[in-house]
């Protein structure tokens, strides 16, 4: 649980540091400005609730054959000698969302690297808010490809299925907000 936070205060690619950079952007904050902040912040947020479970730990007594069984089952440990049951593109996939990772890195903490479009006769550049977006999915093409993943695996994924229905959810708030609130905006406000 605490890493599942701090994974979403801390990792470039999360939804919630795009709408930091996004919000902060006005105020020529960028996205290593945010991670020299969040990555230390959730490290000691980590550490501290590790010493603070293993002192807590140390003040109640456990049976090691129970504790180390309910570990085990918290965690669905495998002992160490078990063979490692990972599909054949695994590592590959892994390197390939690490590089998209660095991407969006340094495109948010160098915007010379963001391409220019032009939009009213005006060059602007992509903001990462919406580079974003593009480059993980562009990831996620190169990994159901290069590494052969099955779309059927995909779909049938908790993680995919608790992700569509987040994205269902907000799309129908946001398509509220703009069509039946926007249209009634006189009446409404």
């Amino acid at each position: 649980l605490a890493a599942a936070s701090v994974a979403i205060v801390a990792s470039p690619v999360s939804a919630a540091t795009a709408v930091g950079v996004g919000f902060l952007a006005e105020k020529n904050v960028s996205l290593g400005q945010i991670l020299t902040v969040t990555i230390p912040a959730g490290l000691i947020g980590v550490l501290a609730m590790g010493t603070w479970l293993y002192v807590m730990s140390r003040r109640t007594t456990w049976e090691p054959p129970a504790a180390e069984r309910e570990l085990s089952e918290a965690t669905n440990a495998r002992p160490a000698d078990e063979p490692s049951d990972l599909p054949v593109g695994a590592r590959r996939s892994v390197v390939i969302f690490a590089l998209g990772v660095i991407a969006v890195i340094l495109c948010g903490s160098f915007s010379q690297l963001r391409p220019e479009v032009m939009v009213d006769g005006k060059t602007t550049r992509i903001a990462l808010t919406a580079l974003l977006p593009l480059i993980m999915f562009a990831v996620g093409a190169l990994i159901m490809l290069l590494c052969r993943v099955e779309a059927r695996s995909v779909m049938e994924a908790p993680t995919f299925r608790a992700g569509f229905v987040a994205i269902v959810a907000l799309i129908g708030v946001s398509t509220l907000a703009s069509t039946f609130v926007g249209g009634n905006e006189d009446y409404l406000v």
